[in-house]
């Protein structure tokens, strides 16, 4: 017979009968959780603890630490996928970035809020520096993430929990200097840099080099990427290129530089389309018409210009003009009917414009543009050319065969031309 469980119950009875209020049963301390069993406590850092997972750094981050961590939200997970064009969800990260990004939200020590002062560099554990950009009843990291809630205690440190993931320098810049694009509701295929922000063409640049100097290149800085990721039928690689631009690179796609409008807070802004009166628009890989704004120069070498009244004449400054995508001028013969061509010279002179006009910069209609003979593309009902003596981007010298007038740009100030009896 096992005499030990009656002993031992009757035992616990003699104590229990022992204990009055005036002497409670002790209780057992609870131990504080660490920082990764608070944050599975927590249910709107579940993506956070998925990081961490697939990291491999939950026994780091549960040792004694103590550590001070930044735990962004999911909502601040789900905005940086949001932002790339690879990543849907956590599993998507690679394990090394992954680490190197969440190591940025660690520091060795108990650090509370009260211990933080502004422009405070605090060096995280994968060894790149968080600078404290506000203190006091608002605390932001980098100038981008805020405290939403901040000293929350655990066995092996102190967390506070940020509405923003803050990424290491070293990842900034390795993904930041990635072409990628986004098929947006509002232009369709676009092209941004690794953390989604729009890039976009310039119309002085239409002979393919940069025109965005002093004030300008401080509202536009130019885009320059070191790798591509992009795959699609609308993109051609082979177009991307790069240019110096005063010891300095710039990455160009068929031929029209890149760049960043300074408005342009988040991904996914497009505040520089149309800007610089219809200068600058958002940067495409399927334009069939561009706008370019340059100086007109004549096959006899001199300068001329488009006035309000649309008259070519001689004189210097830049005019707007509609090229093709690879920024070759396009022109209307002034003979020509709505919808009907009549010049019946040598066609290599004067090539019709035949690549049918589907996607246009949003300061021009698509509307205006249709197929007639042949498969010309007329615009407002004038029929477009190209001057076979233009060889190179930009170029218009047209503008004085045989003489001014003849054979004129054309642009958004190009009247329409109406059949007869309409």
């Amino acid at each position: 017979m096992n005499y030990f469980k009656p002993v031992a119950f009757f035992g616990m009875l003699a104590v229990l009968a022992s204990c009055n209020e005036e002497d409670p049963i002790p209780e057992m301390p609870e131990l504080e959780p660490t920082i990764v069993e608070l944050a599975v406590d927590t249910p709107d850092l579940s993506m956070l603890v998925e990081a961490v997972t697939r990291a491999g750094l939950v026994e780091s981050l549960s040792a004694a630490g103590p550590f001070t961590v930044l735990a962004p939200t999911n909502q601040a997970f789900q905005t940086l996928l949001d932002s790339q064009a690879d990543w849907n969800s956590i599993s998507d990260i690679d394990e090394e970035v992954l680490e190197s990004v969440l190591l940025y939200h660690v520091f060795s020590g108990s650090v509370t809020s009260n211990d933080l002062s502004a422009n405070q560099e605090l060096t995280s554990l994968n060894g790149e520096v968080v600078t404290v950009t506000e203190v006091g009843t608002n605390i932001s990291f980098n100038g981008t993430a805020n405290v939403a809630t901040g000293n929350v205690e655990a066995r092996n440190g102190i967390v506070h929990v940020i509405d923003a993931v803050l990424l290491p320098p070293t990842i900034v810049e390795a993904v930041t200097k990635t072409l990628r694009w986004v098929n947006s509701e509002e232009f369709g295929y676009v092209f941004t840099d690794g953390m989604g922000k729009t890039l976009y063409y310039f119309a002085r640049d239409v002979a393919g080099n940069n025109n965005c100097v002093g004030g300008c290149a401080t509202n536009w800085p130019k885009f320059h990427a070191t790798s591509v990721a992009i795959t699609g039928d609308a993109f051609d690689a082979d177009l991307v290129g790069e240019i110096d631009v005063n010891g300095e690179m710039q990455t160009t796609y068929n031929g029209w530089p890149l760049y960043y409008f300074v408005n342009d807070a988040a991904a996914g802004d497009f505040n520089g389309e149309g800007a610089g009166g219809g200068n600058w628009y958002v940067a495409k890989p399927d334009y069939d018409v561009m706008l370019a704004n340059d100086q007109l120069v004549g096959n006899n070498g001199e300068s001329y210009i488009m006035t309000a009244e649309g008259v070519i004449e001689l004189g210097t400054g830049n005019t707007v003009y509609f090229t093709d995508f690879s920024g070759r001028t396009l022109y209307r013969f002034v003979n020509d009917v709505a919808n009907q061509s009549n010049f019946g010279g040598n066609a290599a002179n004067w090539p019709k414009f035949t690549t049918e006009v589907n996607v246009v910069p949003s300061l021009l209609s698509v509307d205006d543009f249709g197929v007639i003979a042949d498969g010309q593309i007329a615009y407002r009902g004038n029929p477009l050319y190209y001057f076979g003596q233009d060889m190179a981007r930009g170029e218009t010298k047209g503008v004085s065969v045989p003489s001014p007038g003849v054979w004129p740009i054309v642009n958004r100030t190009t009247p329409a031309l109406v059949a007869a009896g309409d």
